[in-house]
């Protein structure tokens, strides 16, 4: 996985478009438009290395401790309801946790099939100056089968400069609904 990473940044570093933007976070469609095959597929094979990297290693110990180990000590060992609660309130911690982090985590979603939705995307003019890293949650969410509706309301609050105002969509039936984004 290092190895990965590695190869990703020094592939970076000797792009010729990097002298254009320094920041991989501000790249956007303009240079995604000039960029070649290899440099798309390149920098997409990162961004999903580097995702997956930290959704697997920013996990919590709280409840994955070796056998044998001390519960932590909260003062209340007497009363098993309260640990329960206590137990309980982790395990919601933890799950929150690791949930907003697989936001982040594409998986099962090959590299052509992004590379191809951004191209699509960039087509559109108008659509440039949405970023890459952005972007590619949004095609994530095509593949997925996100709605028409839900698609329209988030290239919106990406090209608003993210609008919060901007996440909300009426669905088919008439019902408002919010855009969870990424």
């Amino acid at each position: 996985m290092k190895r990965v990473l590695l190869i990703a940044l020094l592939f970076f570093s000797a792009s010729p478009c990097r002298a254009e933007v320094l920041d991989v976070f501000q790249f956007s469609g303009n240079e995604w438009v000039k960029w070649d095959s290899s440099l798309k597929y390149g920098f997409i094979g990162g961004f999903i290395a580097g995702g997956a990297y930290v959704a697997i290693n920013s996990q919590t110990e709280l409840i994955d401790r070796p056998a044998g180990d001390k519960e932590p000590s909260s003062g209340i060992q007497d009363d098993s309801s309260k640990k329960d609660i206590i137990s309980s309130m982790i395990m919601y911690l933890k799950d929150d946790k690791e949930n907003d982090l697989t936001r982040y985590f594409i998986k099962g979603v090959p590299s052509n099939k992004i590379v191809k939705g951004l191209d699509e995307l960039y087509v559109n003019p108008h659509h440039r100056g949405i970023k890459v890293v952005d972007a590619v949650y949004l095609v994530r969410k095509q593949i997925d089968g996100a709605s028409s509706e839900e698609i329209a309301a988030t290239i919106e609050y990406l090209i608003s400069g993210k609008d919060i105002s901007k996440l909300h969509f009426k669905d088919k039936s008439g019902a408002f609904r919010a855009v969870r984004f990424p």
